[in-house]
């Protein structure tokens, strides 16, 4: 009996970039911006701090060349985190500071009603959500059939409702800090605080662990490469 099986087979590109401290720097420096300059003013806006930790979750997510983010029920370490994410589409690659991009929802977002007025404004919300205290961020190049673009992500924690939460409360700024907290910026930041500890974790996160079985199928649309046909024969 003569059987036929079907290969798709799932090509990626595994070149994945962190930050250099140049680039580190620049990120925290257009994190400060924005939420400094949040309107109206912020009652209590933490001063964000750089994550190595969450830029080594970032990367690890983005060898998969997923917008979808890991399932914290199958590990556990994204759990209680939100997240930004890019890609370079149209263009073949992108830097970290095309993260600024972000800041261009601020238009469409109204505080008050908590509404988009058109898109999605989720990333800028999350950009200056005020209890975040950690971002960390990280590139990926990925190759999909004929063409290839840039995926750049940053992770924060901890974790907001960004779908129906609003990211601050209005109020003079500062006026909310925690107790033994300073004000820098219009940011609310503990003297002598440290970002998390760089952590060793698996350099690209099983398949599984990214994807629900109900985008499995336009996952594989989507990172089809190419189909082999294999033909055998059964003695």
């Amino acid at each position: 009996m003569q059987k036929t099986i079907c290969l798709l087979i799932l090509t990626w590109n595994a070149v994945a970039k962190t930050p250099n401290n140049t680039e580190r720097d620049e990120i925290m420096k257009l994190h400060a911006e924005v939420r400094e300059n949040v309107e109206p003013p912020a009652r209590m806006m933490m001063l964000l701090n750089y994550s190595l930790k969450l830029e080594n979750l970032t990367e690890a997510w983005l060898k998969n060349c997923s917008y979808i983010f890991p399932d914290a029920k199958l590990y556990p370490a994204y759990a209680g985190m939100n997240y930004t994410i890019m890609s370079s589409d149209p263009k073949p690659t992108l830097t970290f500071a095309d993260l600024k991009k972000f800041v261009a929802q601020k238009d469409k977002y109204n505080l008050t009603t908590n509404n988009c007025s058109a898109g999605v404004c989720e990333d800028y919300k999350q950009m200056v959500w005020a209890t975040s205290t950690h971002v960390g961020c990280a590139k990926h190049q990925c190759s999909f059939l004929n063409h290839s673009s840039e995926y750049a992500a940053c992770i924060y924690k901890p974790s907001g409702d960004l779908e129906n939460g609003r990211p601050y409360e209005v109020g003079q700024s500062c006026s909310g800090c925690p107790a033994g907290y300073l004000c820098d910026r219009k940011q609310c930041y503990l003297p002598g605080g440290e970002t998390f500890t760089t952590t060793s974790i698996s350099s690209r996160l099983p398949l599984c662990g990214i994807l629900h079985t109900t985008m499995l199928p336009i996952y594989l649309i989507m990172h089809i490469s190419s189909v082999k046909i294999l033909t055998w024969n059964d003695p």
